[in-house]
């Protein structure tokens, strides 16, 4: 049976200017892909003011709309929603440019089947809790739609906007290893730096790094998780 990969990313219209070094550098992959998405909603609650003008991208990159603005969770719920459950989902952030070998660091990462495979990882010491492990997005992460239930891709706000603890969550409790990627931490650099990065962002007046802690906190009463 053969595996599919999908590598997933959403934007924002301040970005959409600037996305070509990113989507160029996921079509030139030294791996076979089979769709490169990239999620749009009809409206941001970020960006009000959007005219609506979709960016323009190359040849080989798919345009998923979604209609309700998920935060950086659009960059992969959607996608899971219509992807078959033993597929693989490559999900990554628009702000970074990644090397050829990249996707292929996931791709035959001797792990995939059973755990998800990451780039950057931190302990939920940082969040005030214990015996686990919080995935970020930014470097590439590689999930299979099988190691989420469905409830797990009904996310609210303010959750939405703190989309690493909310899946790295969902993993621990489904019982899903997050395994470091050490080979792809040395194949991104950052290709947009601006000041819309959602660490600079204030989310109904949290911080986000206050977010997160709050995220945690919820987190571990509902699913009785990180104690």
């Amino acid at each position: 049976m053969t595996d599919f990969t999908d590598i997933s990313l959403t934007s924002i219209p301040p970005r959409f200017s600037r996305l070509g070094e990113t989507l160029e550098s996921l079509l030139h992959q030294t791996v076979e892909i089979k769709n490169i998405w990239l999620t749009i909603p009809k409206s941001y609650k970020r960006f009000p003011n959007w005219n609506g003008v979709l960016p323009k991208v190359p040849k080989g990159i798919k345009i998923n709309r979604i209609n309700e603005d998920l935060g950086p969770a659009s960059k992969i719920i959607p996608i899971l929603k219509k992807t078959d459950s033993e597929d693989y989902i490559l999900y990554c952030d628009d702000d970074w440019e990644y090397e050829p070998a990249w996707a292929e660091s996931f791709i035959a990462h001797s792990r995939k089947k059973t755990s998800a495979i990451a780039a950057s990882t931190f302990s939920v010491k940082r969040l005030g809790k214990k015996n686990g492990v919080i995935l970020q997005g930014f470097g590439g992460v590689l999930v299979r739609k099988k190691f989420f239930t469905a409830t797990d891709l009904i996310i609210t706000e303010p959750f939405t906007w703190v989309d690493d603890i909310w899946f790295s969550a969902c993993l621990c409790k489904n019982k899903i290893e997050i395994v470091k990627n050490e080979e792809a931490s040395k194949l991104y650099r950052v290709n947009i730096s601006d000041e819309h990065a959602l660490q600079n962002t204030l989310f109904k007046s949290m911080k986000r790094a206050d977010l997160n802690k709050a995220a945690a906190n919820h987190i571990t009463e509902k699913f009785g998780i990180w104690m």
